[in-house]
């Protein structure tokens, strides 16, 4: 509003006007006071009349209400208001104990107890305890010497224990293992009863998708190779209608992967790429002639002979 429309004393949706105007910085600023919650402040003229109310009011009306809500072993009990960006909820563990947790943590699963749950894992995997039974029928030994148990807490280490070298690949980036193949719920029986035994000693466990959790129906046995071509960072080709790990292609024509890949990422054709052996373009014999080979295509069309030998070519998991 302008200056001289505003008066003393009016209310303007629930922002009273209660003081004297000040200049500030080449603003004109009134003393104001929230309907709401009371709260005075100064507030710039040119706010008043499209502001509904004070600052802490606004982002309190626009928040999902979480109380009495449960969210893994916390239950939410108020809002806390805001922090540097970030909405805090008043939780009480299942422990007893109360601890204040972003909103975001605890809607997105982040966050599902006041500590007591990671605590509770890692002193499990550091016991190494031998008094269980062994989740696997045909193993009668000490637990921690079953065939999958090393694999069991290895997982669990990366995405629990933030010492673990690997925790910031996934851990620190929110992946976390399905509830029943936690610890404190026999996780390693279900673990080895979801999972079965594993095909051979060069098979580890692999997520199908890199940005998901351990659980049943996202992890399978898989091979290095398979490991390596199912990485975040992998770069993807389409042959007959299907996604393939370029690691693959490069396997099967010999070609430089590293080279082919930088090629690929600054959007040169991979049948151009072929044809000259996985040149790189960027050598004296291409320069500038380099745009002819340049559309950012990643579609195999051209013949192949060691492609169309029966040689299977599977698609692979991956994300670009």
């Amino acid at each position: 509003m302008k200056v001289k429309d505003i008066v003393i004393g009016q209310r303007y949706n629930d922002i009273i006007i209660v003081g004297p105007k000040k200049r500030e910085n080449d603003y004109t600023y009134f003393g104001c006071k929230c309907a709401r919650c009371g709260k005075e402040y100064w507030i710039q003229a040119k706010h008043i009349g499209s502001a509904k109310t004070c600052r802490e009011c606004s982002e309190k009306s626009e928040i999902k209400d979480l109380s009495g809500k449960r969210f893994g072993r916390l239950v939410a009990l108020e809002y806390m208001g805001r922090k540097n960006d970030r909405t805090l909820w008043r939780c009480v563990c299942d422990c007893g104990k109360e601890t204040i947790v972003g909103y975001s943590n605890i809607i997105g699963g982040n966050t599902r107890s006041c500590g007591c749950l990671e605590k509770e894992n890692l002193e499990y995997i550091q016991k190494n305890s031998t008094n269980r039974k062994s989740a696997s029928k045909d193993f009668f030994g000490k637990l921690n010497e079953h065939p999958l148990y090393g694999l069991w807490s290895s997982m669990l280490s990366r995405c629990y224990n933030r010492n673990n070298a690997s925790f910031k690949h996934y851990g620190g980036r929110g992946i976390k293992v399905c509830d029943s193949w936690l610890p404190c719920n026999m996780g390693f029986q279900h673990f080895v009863e979801d999972m079965g035994e594993r095909p051979s000693a060069g098979h580890t466990i692999d997520r199908i998708d890199v940005n998901g959790d351990y659980s049943p129906g996202n992890c399978r046995w898989a091979t290095n190779e398979q490991q390596s071509n199912n990485k975040r960072d992998s770069v993807v080709v389409h042959y007959n209608g299907c996604r393939v790990a370029l690691t693959h292609i490069c396997d099967l024509l010999g070609l430089n992967y590293s080279r082919v890949a930088h090629q690929i990422q600054k959007g040169f054709d991979i049948n151009a790429i072929i044809e000259h052996g996985g040149a790189d373009f960027r050598r004296r014999g291409f320069r500038g002639n380099t745009e002819r080979y340049k559309n950012f295509n990643r579609n195999i069309t051209i013949f192949v002979p060691q492609l169309e030998d029966g040689t299977e070519i599977a698609e692979e998991n991956v994300t670009e």
